[in-house]
């Protein structure tokens, strides 16, 4: 089902796709990534890779991203956040994998600050 802004992605049609390919990851970037267009830099990295998520800034500095793809799409997404743009600085990624039932955007999107 697409309701437009949403993909949902149930149990059954987790099975059918097969549990190993969709894959979803909480990033955590720290360094310089506020106010030097890291968000952009994200949304456009995502949109060429085609995974789907959003990205957003934190109140503590850092950026927050949520994203969904297959473990090669995930790979290449983490390689080129963690080397950031070149007007940024990325000090460190956290990545945290999450199990990808429910709602996975159906684009990727910059949010709001958090």
């Amino acid at each position: 089902m697409d309701s437009g802004l949403f993909t949902v992605w149930g149990a059954e049609r987790l099975e059918k796709l097969g549990r190993d390919l969709l894959k979803a990851q909480r990033i955590l970037v720290l360094g310089r990534v506020q106010g030097v267009g890291f968000r952009h830099f994200v949304w456009r990295t995502a949109v060429e890779l085609g995974a789907k998520g959003w990205v957003r800034n934190r109140h503590d500095g850092s950026v927050e991203i949520l994203v969904f793809g297959d473990q090669t799409l995930l790979e290449d997404f983490g390689r080129r956040v963690a080397g950031g743009p070149s007007w940024g600085e990325v000090d460190e990624v956290i990545v945290d994998d999450l199990p990808p039932a429910g709602l996975v955007p159906a684009t990727f999107e910059i949010r709001p600050s958090a």
